[in-house]
């Protein structure tokens, strides 16, 4: 059985501006628990190898890529400190306003949804450790998007005034 982990984050930006920024590469970097070593496009999509060093040479790993209707998944397909890893990263822009901001009508939600399990003796126990920090490098990844996109956002306010 595997540990399921979901968090959502609600975007005042619209989808194709979240896109552009959304990247296999950035999901990785944006929750930055690996370093990308190296980035192969594949024809279903993308390979991405990845590793830690704080985690030692046992968790350089390949993430596979694809992109779905409304964003991407990722599975760890070799190697790493998962026995099994899928996530999945959904765009929604149908969002609805948020109780605190009701002045806002729409917002752009960003989803994802993580299944992971480390496996072996005691995979129960280790899972359920493991469901906080995985929680936590989502949440970073949301977390560094929205700095990306406020920052791309007062760049280009900066290059219309000049």
């Amino acid at each position: 059985m595997m540990k399921d982990v979901e968090v959502s984050y609600a975007f005042t930006v619209s989808p194709e501006e979240i896109e552009r920024h959304l990247t296999p590469r950035s999901i990785v970097e944006y929750q930055g628990t690996f370093e990308v070593r190296a980035v192969e496009e594949t024809a279903d999509g993308w390979e991405i190898t990845v590793e830690s060093e704080r985690m030692g040479p046992d968790s350089r790993s390949v993430l596979e890529f694809t992109e779905t209707e409304s964003g991407y998944a990722y599975e760890q397909t070799d190697g790493g400190v998962f026995e099994s890893l899928r996530t999945e990263i959904t765009i929604d822009d149908d969002g609805e306003a948020i109780d605190a901001d009701e002045d806002r009508d729409e917002y752009t939600w960003v989803t994802a949804q993580s299944s992971f399990s480390f496996g072996g003796t005691f995979r129960f126990i280790k899972d359920w450790f493991g469901a906080s920090p995985r929680k936590k490098e989502l949440e970073r990844l949301f977390l560094n998007l929205a700095n990306d996109l406020e920052s791309a956002s007062e760049f280009e306010d900066g290059r219309s005034e000049t």
